[in-house]
């Protein structure tokens, strides 16, 4: 029976969990086959926002709000939303081997369908469901979410609980909550939306009741063994070495409308368009005067590997004639399979009509955002 290392962390701030997270990937990565997998649980002291990896931070956050609340952002490697976090969230990671699951669906099936949702079920929530690749719920309220990645040789599943029943009242305040948040959805209010284990069952789980259940399904779903363990020396260093990176402004404003259109030459057009399929796709696009797109920029709460592969999309439309919406499929869709991309949920098509759309917002006004 494989072994596992659990490790336990608390810390004053989510955002320092990405540098950590990430030094655990790259140690990992580095002693190759037959590396050590290892299940992390966590809290927070402080309140926090945790973007996805593809969201535009303009779109999701009230920045001033955020500031003037104390509430600290983050941003995540992997895909998924912007979530509010804070003491009475609980979280639990797994980084094993890439080949652990045939491809990501499967992956979050086997993670969020059957560890997490089987973590719930053991802290009382008895109803917990998975409802797709992001979500678990309790009846139609959102309990769990799940954020993945395949990192060279490292599969990255983190999922977020809600032990302690949420302060939606501030994440109200910092989120701007999406008008299709909620299109295919039983609810129509963020606070009718999430629940919590506290709010099913009236207690609250201990943190020793959270580990334990957490790692009693791990072993059962996954059929390895659970032993306790620390942060060695050599991830120490890589964190120190990466905290700056993942902390930093550049990090965190990876994905801005703001910054990258803010500044454009004169003649050129702008237009935006949402579209939610099964994952939100929001395209934003920038026409020059002869009717070819001068910049794109795909965002969302979706899931893509390689991450590199949406840049790689963004630029390939570089160039291309505005109005050839058969072009613009046809680009999208050669990018993704030339990189082999994974993106669950979704296709080509899901990317390739909001951008069709954003195009003929641009083509019908001036310059504006």
């Amino acid at each position: 029976m494989n072994a596992w290392r659990l490790l336990e962390v608390t810390y004053d701030s989510l955002a320092e969990h990405e540098p950590l997270r990430r030094a655990l990937i790259e140690v990992r990565n580095r002693r190759g086959e037959g590396a050590e997998n290892t299940l992390l649980c966590f809290s927070v002291r402080r309140p926090c926002v945790q973007l996805g990896e593809f969201q535009d931070i303009d779109e999701e956050l009230d920045l001033e709000e955020c500031r003037r609340r104390g509430v600290d952002i983050s941003r995540r490697v992997g895909g998924g939303g912007c979530i509010y976090y804070d003491d009475r969230t609980r979280f639990a990671v797994a980084l094993c081997d890439r080949g652990t699951f045939p491809d990501l669906e499967e992956a979050a099936k086997a993670w969020q369908g059957e560890v997490v949702t089987g973590t719930l079920r053991s802290l009382g929530a008895k109803e917990a469901w998975y409802r797709h690749i992001g979500d678990v719920q309790i009846g139609q309220n959102k309990v769990s979410g799940l954020g993945t990645a395949l990192i060279e040789n490292t599969l990255y599943l983190g999922s977020f609980m809600n032990i302690g029943t949420p302060r939606v009242e501030v994440a109200q305040k910092v989120l701007k909550i999406p008008p299709e948040k909620f299109a295919d959805k039983a609810v129509s209010k963020l606070d009718e939306y999430v629940t919590s284990i506290e709010k099913v069952t009236g207690r609250l789980p201990s943190w020793e009741e959270f580990k334990e259940a957490v790692r009693q399904n791990l072993e059962r779903v996954f059929g390895v063994k659970v032993r306790p363990g620390e942060i060695d020396p050599e991830e120490k260093v890589v964190f120190q070495e990466l905290r700056p990176v993942y902390t930093s402004e550049e990090w965190i404003y990876k994905r801005s409308s703001n910054r990258r259109f803010g500044e454009l030459p004169d003649g050129i057009r702008t237009g935006k368009n949402r579209r939610k399929a099964r994952k939100l796709v929001i395209a934003r696009v920038a026409v020059d005067a002869q009717g070819r797109i001068y910049r794109a920029m795909l965002a969302g709460d979706f899931f893509i590997q390689p991450a590199g592969a949406l840049e790689e999309m963004e630029k390939s439309l570089h160039g291309a004639e505005a109005l050839d919406e058969e072009g613009i499929q046809r680009i999208l869709g050669d990018a993704l399979a030339r990189l082999k991309a994974q993106t669950p949920m979704l296709t080509a098509e899901d990317f390739a009509l909001p951008v069709i759309q954003a195009v003929k917002e641009a083509m019908g006004k001036n310059r504006s955002l």
